[in-house]
Formats: structure tokens, C-alpha cells, sequence
């Protein structure tokens, strides 16, 4: 659907801001965790393109905090909220796209392992 081709797009415009202290403080993450929340959990409907917005445009670095702060303030983290507002291949992306943000390593290990399970080498 287009919320799939929109999330692509959005990536695919290589707008991820510079991680600066200065800038991404903890005023900006209090800030972002409040959109995450409006544009998700906290409204009927999701703000899809809020989010990708979001996603492609903040930092590794950034949205790790958001994602704490995220899980301290409303006990659950952005990959459960994308988990649970959004469905299919969307869904799909979007969680492969925060797990590459926020844990590179251990979303790599899943794809691999989901690859070799798929060839008929479970081990």
C-alpha cells in the first residue's frame, strides 16, 4: 500500500540528521516521545508518516534515548507500539528499520538466522 512506498521513500531520502548533543538533548527526547505517543498509542488512527519521519530522520544515538524514555514513561517500547499500531509488511519495515536504529547487531542476527532457517539449514 502507500504507507509501505511512503516509508520506503522517506528512508530512501538519506535525511538522517548529524547526531549533536546540543541539539538531540533531553529536552528534544521528552519532545519526540510525546509525538511518538500522539502520533500512535495516543490517537485514533496512526500518523504513519509521523513516524517515518521521525524514524529515518533521528539519530541512532537519539532515538535509543527515545526509546527509554518511551518504555519508562508508558512501559513499553517503540518496537511494541510499531508492533502493535501498525500490520503486514509495514510492519514488517518499520520494525526492521527501528531494530537497525536502536539494536544493529542483534536485528542483523534475526535476519540471518531467519534467512538460514528459510533454505533448510535449521540448526
Amino acid at each position: 500500500g502507500g504507507n509501505f512506498e511512503r516509508l520506503i521513500f522517506t528512508c530512501l531520502q538519506g535525511i538522517e540528521e548529524a547526531y549533536d548533543p546540543g541539539y538531540h538533548n533531553e529536552s528534544l527526547v521528552d519532545k519526540d516521545v510525546a509525538s511518538f505517543y500522539q502520533m500512535g498509542t495516543g490517537k485514533f488512527g496512526t500518523d504513519e508518516a509521523g513516524l517515518f519521519k521521525l524514524l529515518c530522520t533521528r539519530p541512532s544515538e537519539h532515538l535509543k534515548k527515545v526509546n527509554q524514555a518511551y518504555a519508562d514513561k508508558y512501559d513499553v517500547t517503540l518496537f511494541k507500539v510499531m508492533d502493535d499500531e501498525l500490520g503486514g509488511q509495514l510492519r514488517d519495515a518499520t520494525l526492521f528499520l527501528v531494530g537497525m536504529k536502536i539494536k544493529p547487531y542483534e536485528t542483523v542476527a534475526k535476519l540471518i538466522k531467519k534467512a538460514c532457517q528459510g533454505i533448510g539449514t535449521n540448526e
